[in-house]
């Protein structure tokens, strides 16, 4: 290899890993060694979509996870703090009759490790437009290290490709 080129591939800069898809998100908090293991810090984003699914089953599942990776495991305890982040406090009422009373808002959310942004249906582009003013605290917690999951799929929120 040409010297020029070994330089080159010596300083290229590693992938973004802040925007990474759920399970692998997931897998890489949770499978920390014992000693290294902390409480994961998981926002998860309440807005107005079709149904209350898509925030409350992945807080379910998370909760739910963390007694089945320690009996897996046979490991010390894995813990999620999950909080239901809003752009405001006020409750959420959805089409399937289940009202949602967020944790908090984007002004007063904790410093998330990994944020989720949940699915909402099937009119993406009306869904990107009710999360567009998430999309400056997102920037925020990315710059802070904090994981970014989609459960779109990849998609460019704000300029910015995320998974």
């Amino acid at each position: 290899m040409a010297e020029g080129a070994k330089k080159k591939a010596k300083s290229a800069k590693p992938p973004n890993r802040a925007c990474t898809g759920p399970i692998e998100a997931f897998i890489s908090l949770c499978m920390k060694p014992t000693s290294t293991r902390r409480t994961v810090k998981v926002a998860i984003l309440a807005f107005k979509t079709f149904a209350s699914i898509p925030i409350t089953g992945p807080m379910d599942i998370l909760n739910k996870s963390c007694a089945l990776i320690r009996s897996i495991l046979e490991a010390g305890s894995i813990n999620f703090q999950i909080e239901l982040v809003a752009l405001s406090k006020s409750p959420l009422r959805f089409g399937d009759c289940v009202t949602v009373y967020p944790h908090a808002s984007i002004a007063t959310a904790k410093r998330p490790d990994l944020v989720l942004i949940p699915s909402a249906g099937d009119n993406v582009l009306e869904s990107l437009e009710s999360l567009r003013a998430f999309v400056p605290w997102i920037k925020v917690c990315a710059g802070r290290g904090a994981r970014i999951v989609s459960m779109y799929g990849r998609f460019s929120i704000g300029g910015n490709r995320t998974s």
